[in-house]
């Protein structure tokens, strides 16, 4: 069923992985799509394979760390569409504590991570207001309510965007917007070449062991873009993926304690 004929989702880092598959679920059901990322090449890849599925497609370099990029990339986006659901997914990824983190790794997944995420809410969400419909999808992380010092900046920037889909849920509900953010656990996507290794975590074996986690888990990021469009349809709040994410969200709430024990056993196992 073409759930979305006839309307518009945006979504951003949409080159691979989660943006990726979220994209192609989303023409699947219908609808037109207005996509971004850094990647020219894979994301050329992407608007492809929508096109082909019979799909109109607007895709544009663009970088959600960059306001003013934005910005042009907005006012371009508006002359020809009224965006009816906002994906707000592109992001990356850094293992290292405070003490191993440069301010210029915090400027760089704060800006992505966050500040992508705000920037995007920021240039599309008032159209949607005026219209009074829409539907913001916010991607956070399980450890955007799991913190851990492995992931210090990372935790921080996906804490920063399950606050702020909590916030923004509140403020636009009277608007007729809905806000959903989804919290992915361990995802198999190429995020975990791209994550940035600092201190003692930055050596070949910590990547290889990573990499050979992700591919043992082997939960696919398509199954994540099911649970968006399901979450859109569905009007859904906070939506953890994968069986651990769902069993560290009700952990967290019901056995907080405990929960920080686990994390500590878990971090020392990945060589904390």
């Amino acid at each position: 069923m073409e759930h979305f004929s006839n309307k518009t989702v945006l979504v951003t880092g949409a080159a691979s992985g989660i943006g990726r598959e979220t994209a192609l679920a989303f023409a699947r059901q219908g609808a037109t799509l207005v996509i971004c990322d850094v990647d020219k090449a894979r994301l050329e890849e992407t608007a492809d394979s929508a096109r082909a599925l019979g799909r109109k497609v607007m895709a544009r370099v663009v970088d959600v760390a960059d306001r003013n990029a934005m910005r042009s990339f907005s006012e371009e986006v508006h002359k020809d569409h009224a965006v009816d659901v906002l994906v707000n997914n592109a992001g990356v990824a850094l293992t290292g504590g405070l003490l191993d983190t440069s301010l210029e790794d915090w400027d760089w997944i704060i800006g992505i991570n966050l500040n992508g995420v705000i920037h995007g809410c920021h240039f599309f969400v008032p159209k949607m207001v005026e219209r009074k419909s829409g539907y913001v999808v916010n991607v956070s992380s399980v450890a955007g309510y799991l913190g851990t010092g492995i992931l210090a900046a990372y935790c921080t920037t996906k804490f920063g965007v399950l606050g702020l889909s909590e916030a923004l849920r509140e403020e636009l509900h009277p608007h007729g917007v809905g806000v959903a953010t989804i919290c992915p656990g361990v995802v198999n996507t190429p995020i975990v070449e791209a994550n940035r290794l600092r201190g003692r975590y930055a050596t070949n074996d910590m990547r290889t062991r990573s990499r050979a986690l992700y591919n043992k888990r082997n939960y696919g990021p398509e199954r994540v873009a099911n649970a968006i469009v399901e979450a859109v349809l569905r009007r859904k709040a906070v939506v953890p993926v994968t069986p651990e994410a769902w069993a560290i969200y009700w952990m967290k709430r019901l056995a907080p304690k405990t929960m920080a024990t686990v994390g500590r056993v878990l971090v020392k196992q990945a060589g904390g």
